[in-house]
């Protein structure tokens, strides 16, 4: 599957409403990645550099932007930090998504040896793990925009 002709698909559509940050450097990726102690799947890495981060009929994929500190917002940095903080977050996840910062869409992006993947996304609930979503970044985004598509009706 194709990441960025999906994001693109849906720019050329004009019922379904898209924001998006423009895309990160290789530098901004390659300092993210450094500051969470991880490395980005490939897929996700070239959503970074086309899109930066998006919005999909109100629904956030978190990504970077101009600068790592900002708060809050559709910033993949920020976001994981304070789940890490907060929820105790694996450090080898990434926080994709929240719905009103209490459900949060994450992504296993290092196994248990420490070694990059393009694991499962995953609900963290308040409680502790949902259900999993979808088995890697792209399924995910993939799921994420049909449900956009969904829930537009005409």
């Amino acid at each position: 599957m194709d990441v960025l002709a999906l994001l693109r698909d849906l720019e050329s559509d004009a019922r379904i409403r898209l924001t998006v940050l423009g895309g990160a450097t290789p530098a901004q990726i390659t300092e993210a990645e450094t500051r969470l102690g991880l490395t980005f799947p490939d897929d996700y890495r070239r959503f970074l550099a086309a899109f930066g981060a998006a919005e999909v009929e109100g629904r956030a994929i978190f990504g970077l932007g101009t600068d790592l500190d900002t708060v809050g917002g559709l910033n993949v940095v920020w976001h994981t930090e304070e789940a890490r903080r907060l929820r105790g977050l694996a450090g080898g996840s990434l926080v994709l998504s929240a719905w009103d910062d209490l459900t949060l869409e994450v992504a296993q992006v290092l196994d248990h040896q420490g070694q990059p993947i393009d694991g499962p996304v995953a609900e963290l609930l308040v409680e502790g793990p949902g259900e999993q979503l979808a088995p890697s970044f792209a399924r995910w985004l993939e799921r994420t925009v049909h449900e956009a598509r969904e829930d537009h009706v005409d």
